[in-house]
């Protein structure tokens, strides 16, 4: 078994690195988000967030904005033009 996800292969995985399905299904994840991945570079300088080649991942810094950061993957909210949601401080 080449991951914890069951799927079967002879890929030998070692603790932290992404087995093959994985990684393509982060690279079409990656593809996908594009844009919204572009967007989480400001949370990434102000360290609230870690993305690497495998993950996003909130800071202890970064917890009370986990919010925000959702926020740039929101399709629908991001289509809206008035504030019908709860707004951030």
């Amino acid at each position: 078994m080449c991951c914890a996800a069951g799927h079967h292969g002879t890929d030998v995985q070692r603790p932290g690195q992404l087995c093959r399905h994985q990684r393509r299904a982060w690279h079409r994840f990656c593809s996908y988000f594009a844009q919204e991945l572009s967007q989480l570079t400001m949370y990434e300088e102000a360290e609230l967030i870690t993305v690497d080649e495998n993950s996003i991942s909130v800071t202890p810094k970064g917890r009370m904005f986990v919010r925000a950061v959702g926020m740039v993957f929101d399709k629908y909210l991001a289509q809206q033009t008035s504030a019908k949601y709860s707004k951030l401080i």
